[in-house]
């Protein structure tokens, strides 16, 4: 009776079953989850995959929480941390925050320095945002001034 009463605990921060990884075969679920492509089946017609960011979000967390630290899984982790930082620059699934953006992409850099182009890429374009946001910004006032 005592065990059938047992309820699986639920991780606050990440909201899952025990603390465990969601799946053992991550680059197939990552595919999965990302891919907002039309594919052909073998019924002859096209099916669009449904995303689901929130699972997507909880599954990334829980790579670089709960993965094992080796050779193989270090690729795993660069990718999963870069993957947040995309989620968290464009708001997809999770509130957007360019800051926690910068963050996984600077550690995506740190963890696997082979993979850091497309990291290098996006932190040089967030960078050059804000630069002319600025720019723009001063311009503005500058403006202002020589209007009075």
């Amino acid at each position: 009776v005592e065990s059938l009463s047992k309820e699986p605990k639920i991780s606050q921060e990440l909201n899952i079953y025990d603390n465990k990884i969601i799946s053992k075969d991550f680059l197939d679920e990552q595919g999965i989850i990302f891919n907002d492509k039309w594919r052909f089946s073998y019924g002859h017609r096209f099916i669009f995959n449904q995303i689901n960011y929130e699972l997507a979000y909880k599954h990334y967390r829980a790579i670089i929480s709960y993965y094992p630290n080796n050779a193989y899984a270090i690729q795993i982790i660069s990718r999963a941390c870069y993957n947040l930082g995309y989620m968290h620059y464009y708001g997809i699934g999770v509130e957007k925050n360019i800051d926690k953006s910068l963050i996984y992409f600077n550690s995506s850099i740190k963890i696997y320095s082979s993979h850091k182009i497309p990291s290098i890429i996006l932190i040089f374009y967030i960078k050059m945002n804000i630069y002319f946001y600025k720019l723009k910004k001063k311009f503005y006032i500058f403006k202002k001034i020589l209007s009075l």
